[in-house]
């Protein structure tokens, strides 16, 4: 990811953000939802191959 601000331009990797240290750590203590079906995965990326 690129974050600009300000005339700079650095690199920002999402796996050292807050949101990423987060979803590890509720990952790691089983509070995790299932939002979809691996067929609905598989849809959505096909839709996106399409464009």
């Amino acid at each position: 990811m690129v974050k600009a601000a300000n005339n700079e331009v650095r690199l920002v990797s999402f796996l050292d953000s807050p949101d990423a240290a987060a979803a590890k750590k509720e990952a790691e203590n089983g509070q995790v939802k299932t939002i979809g079906s691996l067929t609905d995965f598989d849809d959505w990326i096909n839709k996106i191959d399409e464009n």
